[in-house]
């Protein structure tokens, strides 16, 4: 698994000496971290998620994967919405469809406004199960560039529809470099605000490439705590339409 993705990783890196200038609507700099970004009215987006994750480090059978298809469109210059279709695999099993997810984002100014930029982030998600809980899930998105340097940081906060659980919180913060329009390496951490001996905590690299009108984000995440995953990865594909 790791030959793949550090061949992968280099393929990447190796293919960011050849790739256009050209800017995107909606290009990622992070993985897991959101930022002050939405797509321009009337533009059209399709990304693609791949996600790997493994409970304990080379064991096979604590393994699973998630596929993602996102379809985004901008409704004004600051306002936007999309649509997703969930698949999920365990180790072993077939693929199944896991659900539906209906998701907007508004910013509440233009870039620099503020000391800040804020975002809203709003999420429905309808599982396929019958006995699962529907869910929504709010951010609350804070960012700033400091010229090629972006900070974000992502309040996350999500709670079942029927349910009488407690609101799950959880974070999201990043740190990324633009070294050039093509390229940008960064840092992320995420995790959750739960009981200190339940919490899980990640630290994951992150690197981001963009060619015309394709981008390409991917990040490795390890675990810091002993509920978490010994190992997950993200990959996003984004494509203008």
């Amino acid at each position: 698994m790791f030959k793949r993705l550090a061949l992968a990783v280099f393929v990447m890196v190796l293919s960011g000496f050849f790739l256009s200038k050209d800017s995107l609507a909606d290009r990622r700099s992070y993985v897991w971290t959101y930022e002050y970004l939405t797509m321009p009215k009337g533009e059209t987006e399709l990304e693609y998620y791949l996600d790997f994750k493994e409970k304990e480090l080379n064991d096979k059978t604590t393994s699973a994967w998630k596929h993602q298809l996102e379809i985004e469109h901008g409704l004004t210059d600051r306002w936007d919405m999309s649509i997703y279709q969930v698949f999920s695999q365990e180790n072993g099993e077939p693929l199944k469809y896991e659900e539906l997810k209906l998701r907007t984002r508004y910013r509440l100014s233009e870039a620099g406004k503020w000391f800040v930029d804020p975002l809203i982030y709003l999420e429905y998600k309808k599982p396929s199960e019958v006995s699962s809980v529907d869910k929504l899930e709010a951010k609350l998105i804070l960012a700033k560039d400091f010229n090629n340097l972006n900070f974000a940081w992502n309040f996350i906060f999500e709670r079942g529809i029927q349910s009488k659980a407690e609101t799950e919180v959880e974070y999201a913060v990043g740190l990324s470099y633009q070294f050039s329009p093509s390229l940008k390496i960064g840092l992320e951490g995420k995790g959750d605000l739960g009981e200190s001996r339940n919490s899980k905590h990640y630290l994951s690299p992150v690197i981001s490439l963009a060619s015309g009108k394709l981008w390409i984000s991917l990040g490795t995440a390890f675990g810091l705590t002993s509920k978490s995953d010994d190992f997950q990865f993200r990959y996003i594909l984004g494509l203008s339409l």
